[in-house]
């Protein structure tokens, strides 16, 4: 009988210290083992269990964001559940129903996040993913691709490429055609010269009126031939000159042209504005995903375990998986009542079931459903993952309604703007299916007051980009992202980019004309030597005509001309 008092009363001693130092014992292990997975800081307020009822009682939970050290990625203020008693006989923790109440998601924080020794190796999945998504839509700084001085650069003027430095080469190899002969037709009627000497010779000097004639016939027709190929070759290049007209005309355009109003990417653009916001938001969702599925063990081809009597454990394959099996660990049916999101009070409720360890053999997906709001807020959430086959796949629908985002920030460090007030509505539908990703994203914003800080813009165009963006009363902005987790592809457009653009566009007209005229003026420039080559030889050849006429006027003055005529009847003897 003593023996059995003493042990009974050892047994009750241990029960009593067990009971007293497990709770803190569980506390720690919970927070320690999240805190390992996330990277995150895990605060839990309490943890009280009872061996009696195989129940937990937790309170006060909060696990900060590991991206933002100053907001909680989701909260809750208790999650009660009870443990079904003889599938604990079997190491299975099956849980019938819980509750979680008070849940909230990405609320601030009132110290840090930040964990002291953060000794992970990897910083968070979500910020190298959300930089890809930058990186896939070609995100370029705003100011920077608004500067107006690097807007407009002058196009290179390459002579060779130009309309009228070719017409004027071909003039040229024209001329080198007739080069010799013009300088010939100079000689002859030069002072001096073969034919002038015979004017005054035979004409002027001859006093035998029929040799006189005779003569200047011969003059006068060798004169006039040389006047029609004179003449030719003046059509030839006026004819040119007319072409060089309209080639001069053409190649202003065209250079004029090519100092053009540039193409801004809004795509790039909006990566830079409101790229953070959305490629943040969805690199956390996508964290969460990859992070759940981390929890499933690679093999899914499951195993039911049948553990004997002297300790052998014999492992045979699950056939036709089927829900009357049970996996190790399991909650049937979860109870979830919200009220907050971000900054906005939102009254929310819904489920989450089917949560288990060995989806393979349960062979349901897990799924967790909230809906709610107040007044013009309002969420929807669904969410299925699907680990029962050889790939994790996972269904995520989110629409958000009303919130307050007042204070949210867009773009970066050169071009910020700040929303000093501002009610957004955001939308996501999001599947993966192994390492492969399809979202769309939707965010609009409203009831705007907005604060642009920019840093590298000044003048007319920071004025016309500070106008647009203090003036602008909505934002919306889409996002569409295919791809894998390492080489997602994105697009990604805005309104606000769009605006920001026009309001660039406006901004810098007058410097475009400016540089029209410059780009004008390089091409006059360029243009000069040759347009100055061409007017020498339309000279030279006129001094050739006007050597024949001058010489046509002395055989006429002289009387051969009228001689000529007046006996062209008669033939020379």
């Amino acid at each position: 009988m003593k023996l059995f008092l003493r042990r009974f009363l050892l047994a009750v001693i241990f029960l009593c210290v067990a009971s007293i130092a497990f709770d803190p014992v569980l506390k720690w292990s919970i927070r320690s083992v999240l805190q390992n997975l996330t990277g995150a800081k895990v605060d839990i307020g309490g943890v009280k269990t009872s061996l009696f009822h195989l129940s937990l009682d937790m309170r006060g939970f909060a696990m900060a964001d590991p991206s933002e050290e100053m907001k909680n990625a989701v909260e809750f203020d208790e999650l009660f559940f009870k443990i079904e008693a003889s599938p604990l006989f079997s190491r299975k923790l099956i849980i019938d129903k819980a509750v979680m109440s008070g849940l909230s998601f990405y609320t601030d924080r009132k110290s840090s996040g930040r964990l002291a020794w953060q000794k992970r190796k990897t910083v968070p999945y979500a910020l190298d993913f959300s930089d890809r998504l930058r990186y896939a839509v070609g995100a370029f700084p705003v100011a920077s691709a608004l500067k107006g001085n690097d807007l407009f650069s002058l196009p290179e003027t390459d002579p060779d490429k130009l309309e009228t430095v070719k017409l004027i080469t071909g003039a040229e190899r024209e001329y080198e055609s007739a080069e010799e002969y013009l300088s010939s037709v100079k000689i002859k009627y030069a002072s001096g010269g073969p034919l002038r000497w015979r004017l005054e010779n035979e004409v002027l000097g001859q006093k035998n009126p029929v040799k006189k004639i005779k003569a200047a016939k011969e003059i006068l027709g060798e004169a006039e031939k040389d006047r029609k190929k004179i003449s030719a070759v003046i059509k030839k290049f006026e004819n040119i000159s007319s072409a060089l007209r309209r080639a001069r005309i053409k190649d202003t355009e065209a250079v004029r042209g090519a100092v053009s109003m540039p193409a801004f990417d809004s795509g790039a653009i909006s990566g830079d504005i409101v790229g953070p916001v959305i490629f943040g938001g969805l690199g956390k969702l996508l964290n969460a995903v990859r992070e759940i599925s981390r929890f499933y063990p690679e093999k899914k081809s499951g195993f039911l375990v049948k553990r004997t009597g002297r300790g052998r454990t014999v492992e045979f394959p699950v056939e036709k998986p089927s829900t009357s099996a049970k996996p190790t660990f399991f909650i049937r049916n979860m109870i979830l009542t919200g009220k907050k999101i971000g900054g906005t009070r939102i009254d929310f409720s819904g489920t989450a079931e089917n949560i288990s360890s060995q989806p393979y053999i349960y062979r349901k997906p897990a799924r967790i459903g909230i809906k709610g709001g107040n007044g013009k807020t309002s969420v929807s959430v669904y969410a299925s993952f699907d680990a029962s086959e050889n790939d994790f796949i996972s269904d995520i629908a989110i629409k958000c309604d009303g919130l307050d985002m007042s204070g949210i920030r867009l773009g970066g460090d050169s071009f910020s703007i700040l929303a000093e007030r501002a009610a957004g509505a955001f939308s996501a539908d999001i599947t993966t299916s192994g390492n492969t990703v399809n979202a769309k994203i939707g965010l609009e914003l409203s009831e705007l007051k907005l604060n642009p800080e920019i840093k590298d813009l000044d003048g007319a165009m920071k004025e016309a980009v500070d106008d647009y963006i203090k003036g602008a009363e909505n934002i919306s902005a889409n996002a569409v992202v295919t791809g894998t987790y390492e080489k997602p592809r994105a697009e990604i457009d805005s309104d606000l980019a769009d605006g920001i653009i026009a309001a660039a566009k406006n901004a810098v007209r007058g410097s475009l004309e400016e540089k029209k005229d410059a780009a004008g003026a390089a091409l006059e420039a360029a243009l000069k030597p040759y347009e100055d080559k061409f007017a020498l030889m339309k000279k030279r050849i006129s001094s050739a005509e006007t050597e024949v006429e001058s010489f046509t006027g002395d055989l006429s003055s002289a009387g051969g001309v009228g001689a000529v005529k007046k006996n062209a009847w008669r033939k020379a003897p």
